[in-house]
């Protein structure tokens, strides 16, 4: 994710000590406890959003990781 969403690149910025923050500030790419309403998940599953990453749609098991993270809250762990 790094090679295209870091500083002065492409938004948001997900270099190592802003990454947890870019996503789950204000709600705009994750919503805690709500996979489906999150954009990174749709971005991750192309549906409605430009596809993420470009060049192929991540395994359905990567995605599925993602998902358990955001539909348990989100946690900074």
């Amino acid at each position: 994710c790094v090679s295209c969403h870091k500083t002065g690149a492409t938004a948001p910025d997900l270099t190592a000590a802003n990454s947890y923050t870019a996503l789950t500030k204000n709600n705009k790419y994750v919503v805690p406890g709500n996979a489906a309403g999150s954009s990174l998940h749709k971005s991750l599953m192309g549906d409605g959003a430009a596809l993420m990453p470009p060049g192929g749609k991540w395994s359905d098991s990567k995605i599925a990781l993602v998902d358990k993270w955001i539909n348990d809250g989100a946690l900074n762990n």
